[in-house]
């Protein structure tokens, strides 16, 4: 994750993290005593040498067996390239000569998204006795005549090495599956005394124990991620006031050469820090490049393009000076706030805004660019609402009323629609619809939480150009859930929840007193995260009625203009 934070331990309370230490003990003990071997199945593990491309998702199929398909999220096909693999059981296996087969797909990435680069397929026959198997695909580099392709080694073991266990806790740690892969870890403790092995382990064990809120944080645990740490300390600077010493953190971030996706998204989260600071001071000329550094699309490209429209129109090369157009402030960390000229109108200041200069009509022009880029995205997106807003505002300006109240209308419309959404998203939340959604996504084990690392969505996720605009026919009543994992509270009120969930579904068929007390803190673990995220959306929703009301009393101003009475 990203933003600063204190830890995901800030979210548990202390008996929660009681719960979770009894439940690892007591799991990692009953796996200790459980040797039994089942030599039908096989264990697998998915890993890669390639830094390109990437796997994004593999079907395999043991002989006549049912296929097993996992799709991989972007964090994940990243971990795989860092020397975690994914593990699977295979059933099917038998004595004597098997085959496996694997389908799978690569992908490449770029500053502008992921492309699918390859669909490629193996076959491998093999043999099993007695002593169960264990296989090992690795994705190799791509060369110039050959095409990326894996290579599997085969071990004749019902268990992977210890290597192949402790980059599968990698690749669970990755998933934000703590507790399994502390579980794992305890162990492998008890079965190894190498110290060397042992270091490993607990270096491991201790980032597992501090995200499951058991141990404080440690900055020298794996996972430190320099780029966080420094964004981090930026933002703290912003927050003592000592933004100007944040800029030049924040700068070496948003020009750093990243290509994984929570990198890349940092990366763009920076730039618009950096951009908005620069906004916020009316140094328009520094902002705009900072802008145009945000990919588009991308989880912050809708910020980046208002703002970028709203620097466009401050002077050039003129440092803390207010532009004659608009004098709006913005906030260091951005959140969406009426613009200057718009709180004029409602205090009745101006009620008639005159059109605009030869120079000012260049610099509108300039900014309808990036704003008309947001036509057509998520409309419930603060940035898109304001972004609305903001071409019927630059019509005004033009002169061009009629135009103008075509586009307030269809801001107003749109704004009444959106409204309904929030309101049914808030009744789905406390009627228990999101917290069934998340155990449901936990449920599935055939792709990675994809939403856990708030990575750009897929294009078919566009659920608001539905069939029937009033209800879109991919909404679910959680279109908001992607915009509420950015906010830090409820992402870790979230990882939170999935630590005591987690627990409890490892010791539940086994210690009924224990299951009894992680059933209450998971319902107190829930109320939380249900109350962050209607907090946000009720937010979300005055900021909307704000904008609401700036379109209906736009198109009061405008309607008895001479111009309109006399065309009506």
């Amino acid at each position: 994750m990203f933003m600063a934070a204190s830890g995901v331990q800030a979210q548990q309370t202390s008996s929660s993290a009681v719960l979770i230490n009894e439940a690892l003990t007591v799991d990692a003990a009953a796996v200790r005593t459980n040797t039994s071997t089942d030599i039908t199945r096989a264990q697998a593990y998915i890993g890669s040498t390639a830094e390109a491309p990437f796997i994004r998702d593999i079907t395999l199929r043991l002989n006549d067996s049912a296929p097993v398909r996992y799709e991989f999220s972007d964090s994940e096909s990243r971990a795989l390239q860092r020397n975690a693999q994914y593990q699977v059981t295979l059933s099917g296996i038998k004595e004597g000569v098997n085959q496996l087969r694997a389908d799978f797909h690569t992908a490449t990435a770029s500053d502008k998204g992921i492309k699918v680069f390859k669909q490629g397929q193996l076959t491998k026959s093999f043999s099993s006795g007695s002593s169960g198997v264990t296989l090992v695909l690795t994705l190799s580099k791509a060369t110039l005549i050959n095409d990326a392709s894996f290579d599997v080694s085969i071990r004749e073991s019902t268990a992977g090495t210890l290597g192949n266990q402790l980059s599968a806790v990698d690749f669970m740690m990755t998933d934000g599956e703590y507790f399994s892969a502390a579980s794992v870890l305890m162990r492998l403790m008890a079965n190894n005394q190498d110290a060397t092995l042992v270091e490993a382990i607990n270096k491991r064990l201790s980032v597992c124990r501090a995200a499951l809120g058991l141990q404080a944080i440690e900055s020298t645990q794996i996972g430190s991620d320099p780029l966080t740490i420094r964004f981090n300390q930026a933002l703290l600077l912003i927050q003592q006031g000592k933004g100007f010493e944040a800029t030049t953190e924040l700068d070496a971030i948003g020009l750093s050469e990243v290509t994984e996706s929570s990198a890349l998204t940092l990366r763009d989260q920076a730039n618009l820090v950096l951009a908005y600071y620069f906004l916020n001071q009316s140094q328009g000329d520094k902002a705009i490049p900072v802008f145009e550094r945000i990919r588009s699309p991308g989880p912050y490209s809708n910020g980046g393009l208002l703002g970028l429209g709203w620097a466009l129109l401050l002077p050039v090369n003129r440092e803390g000076v207010a532009s004659p157009i608009t004098t709006a402030r913005y906030p260091t960390i951005v959140t969406p706030r009426l613009t200057a000229d718009i709180v004029a109108l409602q205090r009745e200041q101006a009620p008639r805004v005159p059109s605009a200069s030869k120079f000012q009509q260049t610099a509108l022009r300039k900014a309808l660019v990036p704003w008309t880029e947001l036509i057509g995205r998520d409309p419930t997106d603060p940035t898109v609402q304001e972004g609305m807003l903001a071409i019927a505002w630059t019509l005004y300006h033009f002169g061009a009323y009629a135009q103008a109240q075509v586009d307030y209308n269809r801001a107003a419309d749109q704004f009444d629609k959106v409204r309904g959404w929030y309101d049914n998203a808030i009744a789905s939340i406390r009627s228990g619809g999101m917290i069934a959604a998340i155990n449901a996504r936990d449920a599935v084990n055939d792709s990675g939480w994809a939403q856990v690392n708030a990575s750009l969505p897929p294009a078919r996720a566009r659920w608001w150009q539905g069939d029937t605009p009033e209800t879109p026919k991919n909404v679910t009543d959680t279109f908001y859930f992607e915009r509420l994992l950015l906010s830090n509270d409820f992402a870790e009120a979230l990882q939170a929840y999935r630590n005591l969930m987690l627990a409890d579904g490892a010791i539940k068929n086994s210690n009924d007193e224990l299951h009894s007390r992680l059933s209450a803190a998971i319902a107190g673990q829930r109320t939380q995260l249900e109350s962050i995220a209607v907090t946000n959306l009720t937010a979300q929703k005055k900021q909307l009625d704000k904008y609401l009301i700036e379109a209906r009393f736009a198109l009061a101003t405008i309607y008895d203009r001479p111009e309109l009475a006399s065309a009506q």
